[in-house]
């Protein structure tokens, strides 16, 4: 797959793989599944941004060569951006794509920390594990 996001290599391999090896290129994607933990507008934001962060980062330039705007909007200018071709060039690159589920988890708001950014700062949200109606343990 990486192969296929740098335009001036991409053709070339994937010519000799198709005619050698009538081969595909897939990849696949760990991600959790995030609930509201209430019904809140806020929890609500905070589990759309989780997918965003976990999920939707990977797949979306897949499907329209950038990001999720919620987090073009939250990163800014710390987020790498796609040139023209890029994004021509990963739009449809995958043959298949595969999403490990292992666990889902509740997902509360959480406010945007002004100090530290980074991924964790960025995504503003507190996981919270459930089994069997009892509170597990926070995982952030």
């Amino acid at each position: 797959m990486a192969d296929r996001l740098h335009p001036d290599i991409a053709p070339t391999r994937l010519e000799l793989q198709n005619a050698m090896q009538k081969g595909v290129i897939g990849l696949s994607i760990y991600s959790l599944w995030p609930y509201p933990m209430t019904n809140s507008t806020e929890d609500l934001e905070a589990t759309n941004r989780c997918l965003d962060f976990f999920l939707e980062w990977i797949l979306e330039p897949l499907i329209s060569g950038d990001y999720p705007e919620r987090m073009k909007k939250i990163v800014g200018s710390r987020l790498p951006s796609f040139t023209n071709i890029q994004s021509e060039a990963i739009i449809g690159s995958a043959d298949f794509i595969g999403i490990n589920h292992y666990y889902s988890v509740f997902v509360n708001d959480r406010p945007l920390d002004k100090g530290t950014r980074d991924y964790t700062a960025d995504l503003s949200i507190i996981y919270k594990g459930k089994h069997h109606c009892f509170t597990v343990h926070k995982f952030l």
